[in-house]
């Protein structure tokens, strides 16, 4: 008697199959690297991510592609940025308000290698500054039901009316309040940096942004 297992023989031969597509994928990955790396040595392609790289970039350089996170902030860029983004000021006039919080939750809720900032952090800094509940606007990306969920087992910032901007109106309402506290996103950065370097204005940044005082920004870390 002769026993074929013909389960077992097409779960080797998927396995086979996928081994070996994960060998020439790797193999490809290899290829691109060195190809990447090669084009780098002629100066075709340049990733111009920090100060030095741009000494690198030539005339017969074809491609360009960087992240700001690790170049120096420059005041002249900085305020001709703010310049080219709030050019007709008046379609940004905002009342300047005491304390506005930026909270980010958007995609943050659905990912488990990034969470949102804890409610308690940011209450701990508003205990310090002291601003009254009725002071305070808390802008976000998200619903007003899903930022409501979010806070509602918070001390303070479940009493407070939230509003949802769209990105332009949200950093000029950040970047004119007298305090600003913002979370981990990029609008929450560039406010701080605008009020910084345009107004002279101290903002609050959590920990995770850190990172940002190697390029010039100045924060309350929290």
């Amino acid at each position: 008697m002769v026993q074929v297992e013909d389960y077992t023989a097409t779960e080797v031969q998927s396995s086979m199959h996928k081994t070996r597509l994960r060998y020439y994928s790797n193999l490809s990955n290899v290829t691109r690297g060195q190809l990447y790396k090669i084009l780098q040595w002629l100066r075709l392609v340049q990733s111009a991510n920090t100060d030095l790289s741009f000494n690198s970039i030539s005339l017969w350089t074809l491609s360009i592609r960087g992240h700001y996170t690790r170049l120096s902030l420059d005041e002249s860029f900085v305020k001709s940025l703010y310049c080219s983004l709030f050019l007709n000021q008046s379609e940004f006039i905002t009342q300047i308000n005491a304390l506005v919080v930026h909270f980010r939750l958007g995609d943050l809720l659905n990912l488990d290698e990034k969470q949102p900032i804890n409610v308690e952090r940011v209450e701990g800094v508003l205990e310090k500054l002291r601003v009254h509940s009725s002071h305070l606007v808390l802008v976000s990306d998200s619903k007003e039901e899903e930022l409501a969920e979010f806070l509602k087992n918070s001390n303070l910032l479940k009493f407070s009316k939230s509003s949802n901007f769209d990105p332009s109106k949200t950093l000029r309402v950040c970047i004119d309040a007298e305090n600003f506290l913002g979370t981990t996103s990029k609008v929450s950065l560039w406010a701080a940096i605008f009020r910084q370097f345009i107004f002279e204005k101290v903002s609050f940044l959590p920990q995770e942004l850190r990172w940002a005082e190697r390029t010039g920004l100045n924060s309350n870390w929290y």
